[in-house]
């Protein structure tokens, strides 16, 4: 038994809810784990963590079965609003005294909510900046994107955006686009690139598996292919004109032609650096997201030397 199948096993023996097919699909990314509780009492699983949510992709997998929909969730909404408020500030202030200010005050929300908070999953932060910085405001093209993926790198997309995000804004970037052009291009960095996807696939299988669907494993090959498929047509069918600061958009060109060199140390007054860091730091493995998990995620970047979280952010986080 793999690490996913055992996590499934265990989250079978906890506790569920029933909710309905709108409940679920009213969600852009799925916070617990979801099951197809059939007439014998057995549970199916159909969605994990931190994946997409697709209504195809929910049809896919309940392939006519019949059963309601059992939920455990593992975040927890009232510190997710509370974040979302926050960050919401960052487009209503006029001046660079209460930017700064707003700044101040979601990090120390970020320091007391997070940092200190023993029993929040990294999901929480990760939905605090995908519903700021995405869900109000979709890209068609993008979404469909992201939807197509297979869930390791749909997990992966958000974790990059999110923290590239997280960092540029701890660093002082307070333009709420700016910022958002910065998430975006987390979400896409990895689509164009040279990458070995075979041990991402292979992960995939196994974990796909506990679907028991062969449809899934049809779907596969199409996914391969589309993440495989022509770049420059990708970008002008899909991406031209997502990104609106040209600064972001030509350092995401040659960022993806593997022109970037690492640095030594990431220091906050450096963008580029900090987004470079931050997709070097998170592997292309499944993300089991759980309750408690948070902490562990964040020592990544301690144990990476973010000059920043031990100088400028020693009192704040560090």
């Amino acid at each position: 038994m793999n690490n996913f199948s055992q996590l499934i096993t265990e989250v079978k023996q906890k506790e569920m809810i029933t909710i309905t097919r709108e409940q679920f699909l009213a969600n852009f990314i799925c916070g617990g784990f979801l099951f197809l509780k059939k007439e014998s009492g057995s549970l199916a699983y159909l969605f994990s963590p931190g994946e997409v949510i697709s209504e195809a992709v929910l049809d896919e997998r309940i392939n006519r079965r019949k059963g309601e929909l059992a939920f455990h969730s593992i975040i927890n909404e009232e510190i997710i609003n509370n974040g979302v408020t926050y960050l919401n500030r960052l487009k209503n202030e006029i001046d660079e005294f209460t930017d700064v200010k707003t700044r101040e005050t979601f990090i120390n929300y970020f320091n007391q909510q997070f940092v200190q908070n023993k029993n929040l999953s990294q999901l929480d932060f990760v939905i605090v900046f995908s519903r700021f910085f995405f869900h109000e405001n979709k890209n068609e093209k993008l979404t469909k994107y992201l939807t197509e993926l297979n869930p390791i790198l749909q997990k992966r997309a958000f974790l990059v955006a999110t923290y590239c995000s997280f960092w540029t804004l701890v660093g002082g970037f307070l333009d709420f686009k700016f910022l958002q052009d910065i998430f975006l291009m987390g979400l896409i960095l990895d689509y164009g690139r040279s990458i070995n996807f075979d041990n991402v696939f292979n992960l995939y299988i196994e974990n796909e598996s506990e679907i028991k669907n062969e449809k899934v494993f049809e779907r596969m090959d199409h996914l391969k292919n589309r993440e495989m498929s022509d770049v420059q047509d990708f970008f002008k069918n899909n991406i031209e004109g997502l990104i609106h600061f040209p600064e972001i958009s030509h350092f995401f060109e040659i960022y993806r032609k593997g022109k970037v060199k690492e640095k030594n140390k990431v220091y906050i007054d450096d963008w580029k650096t900090i987004i470079y860091e931050v997709d070097n730091i998170f592997p292309y493995q499944d993300f089991c997201y759980k309750q408690n998990d948070f902490t562990n995620f964040f020592e990544l970047f301690v144990e990476k030397d973010f000059v920043f979280i031990k100088k400028r952010l020693k009192k704040e986080i560090a």
